[in-house]
């Protein structure tokens, strides 16, 4: 499913980001993967990266509406996913500020390693 075929702002922004991790991850990411509940490192790390995406690609969108988007109480859950996911993502488009279209053509011309360069 595009992230275009959901229906409201908030479930295509998620649906968006969902599909950037997608790509990063080279790998299906899910909404109930990112929406879990659960501290487990394969459902953090994109539920982060998501996080991070979101407040770059929408930086008039506050931490406490960010919050709500991914269920979380409070913003400074938000707050520590992006600052984790710039560190442990370097690579990644909110922290280079390259567009997922050029990333794309980039990566398969060979000039980025993506999510698992060494």
């Amino acid at each position: 499913m595009a992230f275009t075929d959901f229906k409201t702002p908030v479930e295509r922004k998620i649906g968006e980001a969902l599909h950037a991790a997608s790509i990063y991850f080279k790998m299906p990411i899910t909404r109930e993967r990112v929406m879990a509940q659960s501290k487990k490192k394969e459902h953090v790390r994109p539920r982060q990266w998501c996080m991070a995406y979101l407040r770059w690609k929408y930086p008039e969108t506050s931490l406490p509406r960010l919050a709500r988007m991914f269920n979380k109480s409070d913003h400074t859950t938000i707050m520590h996913g992006i600052k984790s996911a710039r560190k442990r993502y370097p690579d990644a488009i909110f922290v280079t500020g390259i567009s997922i279209e050029m990333e794309v053509k980039m990566d398969a011309i060979g000039l980025t390693g993506g999510a698992d360069a060494a």
